[in-house]
């Protein structure tokens, strides 16, 4: 093994010029620390771990690590300031710790970024790195925070959002039944380090979506939102140390029928798999995530190992407002109402053409 002072000389060495570190950084190239390591131990494997506290990680690994790469976009860019990249080689095998700090601060005016590991997945077992990592991820102190998952040529990350809390009346936007069922579900939610899954199931229009809204403003756990069209990611080989790197959240996954359905129906059975494994296997015990899930179609299409008891949560079946329910509804919004209806139906009874703004059914977001 090569010492310690050899292998600081040898990273230190300066292997771009300073047009080259232009061109990778602001036309769009490939990033420096990139190139570093494909030139001295070969393509990697990239595993991003999302939002930490930058000042614990760097008081933490700065002594801890092998070395610190110099002259490998190490620096502040010339042209954004207040974006910066710091590196650590964790050992001389080629596990390195990228740092990238683009200006972000906390509540506290302390600066947050996001943590890319460059390993090779035959060579490296990062898990230990990833979990000693859990005590530095971002949380917002007392604030809803939904995270929405996203993919680029690096693997997964996420991207952080505000949502807007719905005003709900729920003795007019529900039938009599949810009230209790939201306060458990509430109340289930809130517990620290817990697992298991949310059902929510109803046709469009039933008010799910708007409900999740409500969920989101009134928990202060991780929400990370997993988008109908990233939801074939949850079979994917990355998916769970994806996960590993944002233990204690919950998960939304909405219209999720292609991952929920009875495995002998032919949907993703490795989706399936990896839901039963977080929501009450051994992954559950390290995961700590629980699942909200909301689908289109009846409850009686479910796997049911996902309804075992144990492992479910709650579930709940959204349907069109009772008759005396409607009618309150539609006598507060002045509408005419003949029969039964559903929330959607209602609120949106009056549209006409393009023009009328109305409150819609759904997420309404801000970004960051």
């Amino acid at each position: 093994m090569k010492n310690k002072k050899s292998i600081t000389k040898f990273v230190e060495k300066e292997t771009l010029s300073d047009r080259h570190l232009y061109e990778a950084v602001n036309l769009g190239g490939q990033t420096p620390i990139l190139q570093w390591y494909t030139t001295n131990f070969g393509l990697p494997d990239i595993h991003r771990l999302g939002t930490h506290n930058i000042e614990e990680i760097v008081k933490e690994y700065k002594d801890k690590s092998f070395c610190s790469i110099k002259n490998i976009h190490s620096k502040k860019d010339t042209f954004t300031p207040y974006v910066k990249e710091m590196n650590f080689l964790l050992d001389d095998t080629g596990i390195v710790m990228n740092i990238y700090e683009g200006g972000l601060l906390d509540e506290n005016n302390k600066p947050i970024g996001d943590i890319k590991i460059f390993y090779k997945s035959k060579q490296h077992n990062i898990d230990k790195l990833i979990l000693s990592l859990r005590k530095h991820i971002y949380k917002k102190d007392g604030k809803s925070n939904l995270s929405i998952v996203c993919r680029n040529q690096n693997g997964l990350y996420t991207q952080e959002f505000k949502i807007k809390e719905p005003i709900i009346d729920f003795k007019l936007n529900y039938n009599a039944d949810f009230k209790a069922i939201s306060d458990l579900i509430i109340e289930k939610l809130s517990v620290e380090n817990s697992k298991g899954i949310v059902m929510l199931q109803g046709t469009p229009g039933t008010g799910k979506t708007t409900f999740v809204r409500h969920l989101i403003n009134r928990l202060s756990k991780q929400i990370v939102y997993v988008p109908p069209d990233m939801a074939h990611e949850l079979s994917s080989p990355h998916f769970i140390p994806f996960l590993m790197g944002i233990p204690n959240c919950i998960l939304i996954i909405e219209d999720a029928e292609n991952i929920l359905m009875k495995r002998e129906e032919g949907c993703n059975n490795q989706a399936v798999s990896n839901l039963l494994n977080i929501t009450d296997g051994l992954l559950s015990d390290c995961l700590n995530i629980q699942v909200v899930c909301t689908a289109n179609f009846p409850l009686s299409g479910i796997d049911s190992a996902l309804l075992r008891k144990g492992r479910l949560i709650a579930k709940y079946e959204f349907k069109e407002l009772t008759e005396d329910r409607a009618r309150l509804l539609a006598k507060k919004l002045n509408v005419q109402l003949s029969s039964k209806a559903t929330l959607a139906e209602i609120y949106n009874s009056l549209e006409m053409g393009f023009t009328d703004k109305r409150t819609p059914v759904g997420f309404n977001i801000e970004e960051n």
